[in-house]
C-alpha cells in the first residue's frame, strides 16, 4: 500500500504503507518502542548485577545487592564479609586455611586432610614397591633412611626397612656340566664390600635359576 501526497497509513508511530516513522504515538515497552523501535532514557529493565538493561541494552554501574559475601540476585560471590563457621564460610561455602576442626587428621567441616596434626598410614603403593603413600592424605614418604644392623637401612619417617648391599662389581662364574655330558648351570657370584655377604645369581638347564642376591625391602 503505497502512500500519496503524504496521505500515510499511520499505525501510531509507523506509517505501513512506506516505513515512515514519526515521534509520536509509540508503543512503548518500557524503554523500547515495539512498532518503529526507538529508545528512551527511562522504564528500563535493569540487570543491575550485569550493568546492562535487558531490552535495550543500554549500559549503567554494575551493582550487586549483597547478603555478605554473596549476591542475593545473581549469586556472585566476593573475598569478603564471609560468615564463618570454623575454616569454612556458611554462605558460599569459601574455606580459609585457619581454624580447621581436625580429627585424625582430617577437617570435619572442609574435608582437608593434614596428617601433621595426627599420624600418616602408611600402605604400599604396590607389593615389594618401596613407594609408600599415606591411607589418609595421599602424601608421598620421602624416605630418610639411616644405617642399622646386618647392612640394611630403614626409613625414619615411615619405618621401612631395606637391605643396603653394595656388591662389588667382580663377578665368580663357572660351568657346571651334567653327568651326560650336557652343559649345565652357570653361576655368577657377588660379594657385599661393606659386610662380606656373597650372593649367587644361577641360571641354566641343572637345577634351574636362582638368585640368593639380597636387595630391596626386608619382608
Amino acid at each position: 500500500m503505497a502512500c500519496f501526497l503524504f496521505f500515510h497509513h499511520w499505525n501510531g508511530c509507523y506509517c505501513e504503507g512506506c516505513g515512515k516513522k514519526r515521534d509520536k504515538q509509540h508503543n512503548w515497552r518500557g524503554c523500547w518502542c515495539s512498532r518503529c523501535g526507538k529508545k528512551r532514557d527511562e522504564e528500563h529493565n535493569w540487570d543491575f548485577c550485569r550493568g546492562k538493561c535487558l531490552t535495550c541494552g543500554q549500559s549503567c554501574a554494575p551493582k550487586h545487592d549483597w547478603n555478605g559475601c554473596k549476591c542475593r540476585r545473581c549469586g556472585e560471590v566476593r573475598n569478603e564479609l564471609h560468615i564463618w563457621k570454623g575454616c569454612k564460610c556458611s554462605v558460599c561455602g569459601y574455606v580459609r586455611d585457619e581454624q580447621h576442626n581436625w580429627d585424625n587428621g582430617k577437617c570435619t567441616l572442609c574435608g582437608k586432610t593434614n596428617c601433621n596434626m595426627g599420624q600418616h598410614d602408611w600402605g604400599f603403593d604396590k607389593p615389594q614397591n618401596s613407594k609408600r603413600v599415606c591411607k589418609k592424605c595421599g602424601e608421598i614418604c620421602q624416605h630418610k633412611w639411616f644405617d642399622i644392623e646386618n647392612c640394611r637401612k630403614k626409613c625414619s619417617s615411615c619405618d621401612l626397612i631395606e637391605y643396603n648391599h653394595e656388591y662389588n662389581s667382580t663377578v665368580t662364574s663357572y660351568n657346571a656340566v651334567s653327568s651326560s655330558g650336557v652343559a649345565g648351570q652357570v653361576l655368577h657370584r657377588y660379594t657385599c664390600k661393606k659386610c662380606g655377604h656373597v650372593g649367587t645369581l644361577s641360571h641354566g638347564n641343572i637345577g634351574g635359576n636362582t638368585n640368593t642376591l639380597q636387595y630391596g625391602i626386608v619382608n
